[in-house]
C-alpha cells in the first residue's frame, strides 16, 4: 500500500493498494486499483464519515459471539 498523507489537511491524503481492496480473486475489488498503481496514480484516502458513507457499497457489522456465561 502506498499512502501520501497530508498531515496539515488529512482530507487531501491519497492512497493506492496495488492488488486492489480484496484478497479474494473472485471479488470485483481483487485488482481494481492495479491500473492506478501501474500509472503512478492514487485515489483519495477518505477521512470524513459523510464522504465515506456517500461511496460505501455496504456495511459489515461484526458482533462478538456470546460467552459461555452469557448463555
Amino acid at each position: 500500500m502506498e499512502v501520501d498523507r497530508d498531515l496539515g489537511n488529512l482530507a487531501r491524503s491519497l492512497a493506492v493498494l496495488p492488488t486492489g481492496q480484496s484478497g479474494i480473486p473472485a471479488s470485483p475489488h481483487y485488482d481494481d486499483l492495479t491500473p492506478l498503481w501501474l500509472n503512478g496514480e492514487y485515489h483519495p484516502l477518505l477521512m470524513d464519515r459523510d464522504e465515506i458513507d456517500a461511496v460505501a457499497e455496504g456495511t459489515l457489522v461484526l458482533n462478538p459471539a456470546p460467552q459461555a456465561h452469557d448463555r
